[in-house]
């Protein structure tokens, strides 16, 4: 009790009692007092040996003040710059809309061409300081989720219908074959709509001829969505890297190499797995599972 703040005695205590128990192998960031009241941090491995038939609890301490000290920094400029950034976009989005809708004045043809350039580098703009923060958010444990019941189908529509102009761009067909008989399923939204929207965004961009399907199903008692494309595929050798952070097996314009990192965290939060398959210069099937 002398070595730690007060105002967490409780959590320390049932923590401690974990260690005992032997279930908590590994904490992180665990504050200390020194003897004039300042904090420092450390991170406490524990494990239990035994010696003559008797067990102990083997612990190693690691001084990481300097690391929480940068990592606190680092939330912070990242939430500063999430904040900073809201704004100006929102400003120049509204601003080209008015002007491309001519609630301004009629336009000609060459200022709308150059006008919707625009519009669509500012979007890819947004999407990759979004997923650069969304990544941050994850990292720092700030990220949270809204859980309730919602039909899969209709998200899987709306975000067809959102990205049909992408598939249209490339003269791809985008196939729906949903299950018409599946049930609500617990999960967070607006998590799920950004899973799909980097799956077929995926698949759009690597596919240049044929077809890009999203199917659901029940399988066991799972909910299962596929993303399948008739794209380039994968390589062998590299499907092990793909959901790796920031890994790009093949460089593509506007990527960061986050959204398949971001993708596998937001489905295992829902306690689901997702997967690739895939045959090099045959296309590819993205598959994820939620728990019903």
């Amino acid at each position: 009790d002398d070595i730690h703040p007060k105002e967490i005695a409780k959590e320390l205590a049932e923590k401690y009692a974990k260690i005992g128990r032997g279930s908590l192998s590994l904490w992180e960031n665990l504050p200390i007092l020194r003897k004039d009241q300042s904090t420092f941090y450390v991170d406490l491995y524990a494990s239990i040996i035994v010696l003559k038939e008797k067990k102990y609890i083997l612990g190693s301490i690691r001084d990481v003040t300097e690391r929480k000290h940068l990592t606190d920094m680092k939330n912070s400029f990242m939430d500063m710059v999430s904040h900073e950034l809201r704004t100006p976009f929102s400003v120049i989005k509204e601003s080209y809309s008015l002007i491309l809708d001519e609630t301004l004045g009629t336009i000609n043809s060459q200022q709308r061409e150059m006008l919707d350039m625009a519009k669509d580098n500012i979007d890819r703009l947004a999407r990759l300081i979004n997923q650069v923060l969304t990544t941050e958010r994850f990292e720092s444990g700030k990220m949270e989720y809204n859980f309730a019941k919602h039909d899969i189908n209709k998200i899987i529509n709306q975000v067809s219908n959102d990205l049909q102009f992408l598939a249209k761009k490339k003269n791809l067909k985008l196939i729906l074959k949903l299950d018409q008989n599946l049930p609500k399923v617990k999960i967070d939204k607006d998590k799920i709509i950004e899973v799909l929207i980097n799956l077929i965004d995926n698949a759009v961009k690597f596919t240049d001829q044929g077809f890009v399907k999203i199917t659901s199903r029940k399988e066991n008692k799972n909910i299962k969505v596929i993303v399948e494309d008739s794209g380039r595929g994968i390589k062998e050798e590299d499907i092990g890297k793909i959901f790796q952070k920031f890994t790009q097996i093949e460089r593509k314009p506007g990527g960061t190499g986050l959204g398949l990192t971001i993708s596998k965290t937001i489905i295992e939060a829902h306690k689901g797995q997702i997967w690739v398959e895939s045959i090099y210069g045959k296309g590819s099937k993205f598959n994820f599972i939620i728990p019903i």
